[in-house]
């Protein structure tokens, strides 16, 4: 591609800042991202020729331009580990699938979405699937100021530098992880830490091998777990358990993945059709796993 091309699909541009930016591009659009190594650091900034309600599609085949993410990978990778992978701020409701997140300083930080003022933001919950986000020196998912809340679903979080998923939002919206594989982090898995926060609500998921705790909620409204696994987080599966319930299904259990670094699932793990159904969720729909393939009946948790 070129950036001094049109962005169509018979002339496509060379970076996503470059469809962001675009003056063609409006909010509300969606930008289809073809398979390969992407060395930038996406921003879409709303005091910056950003838009809101963006969808960034990546793992399209650049053949066909079929959608088949498992196979066709569009990866993102600043050039140097003091940028993010993803950057969001000031913007609503923007959505992300079909990437894989790699060697930033976060893979993806929201910082200050809605409006200033805090009489009149409007809250925003992105949407982050079919993501894997991994070996970045800090936080896999960084929410942070603003009024906006995360759902997330069918994303790999795995060998961050800091926690998997921080929560850092006066008056936000809520949050949700819903089949997602939080993993082999270098701290907390999902932490929740402030004081008018809204719940995080997981379901489906597993929180393993952390080397902080699994669930942490130091303030905040609550973490609630439905049909999850917790399992062998390094200080603890949970901290601040008033503010950490734990409901029907959730289990602490070696989930028993496929081997070291691999984190599908054995045939005899405990997480194999334990899940819930979350095909026709009004949040966040789920259908298919991180591979592609169509859930069907009882899920297994994770991705």
């Amino acid at each position: 591609g070129d950036n001094g091309n049109a962005g169509s699909r018979a002339a496509p541009g060379r970076t996503i800042q470059y469809a962001i930016t675009n003056a063609a591009v409006g909010p509300g659009d969606e930008i289809r991202v073809g398979e390969g190594l992407y060395v930038e650091s996406v921003t879409n900034n709303s005091a910056a020729s950003g838009k809101g309600r963006l969808t960034l599609k990546g793992g399209y085949d650049t053949n066909t331009w079929a959608w088949a993410p498992a196979t066709h990978p569009s990866v993102i990778r600043p050039a140097t580990t003091n940028a993010d992978c993803v950057y969001w701020t000031g913007v609503e409701t923007n959505a992300i699938t079909g990437f894989t997140l790699t060697g930033g300083r976060y893979g993806l930080y929201a910082y200050n979405c809605g409006s200033a003022s805090s009489s009149s933001r409007t809250a925003a919950v992105h949407r982050l699937t079919h993501l894997i986000i991994t070996n970045n020196a800090g936080h896999g998912i960084y929410l942070y100021a603003g009024r906006h809340g995360m759902a997330m679903g069918n994303c790999l979080i795995a060998r961050n530098g800091g926690l998997g998923f921080l929560k850092l939002v006066d008056n936000g919206d809520n949050s949700y992880v819903h089949n997602c594989t939080v993993v082999s982090n270098a701290s907390d898995g999902i932490r929740d830490d402030h004081t008018w926060g809204s719940p995080i609500t997981v379901r489906g998921s597993i929180v393993a091998n952390n080397a902080g705790y699994g669930l942490r909620r130091d303030s905040g409204s609550a973490i609630r777990a439905y049909s999850s696994c917790i399992w062998g987080n390094a200080l603890g599966n949970f901290r601040g358990t008033a503010g950490v319930a734990l409901y029907g299904g959730t289990l602490v259990a070696n989930p028993a993945f496929a081997g070291a670094g691999d984190y599908r699932l054995q045939s005899s793990s405990p997480c194999v059709a334990r899940g819930p159904s979350l095909a026709g969720d009004p949040v966040l729909a789920v259908t298919n796993d991180l591979e592609g393939t169509a859930r069907s009946g009882a899920f297994d948790m994770g991705c």
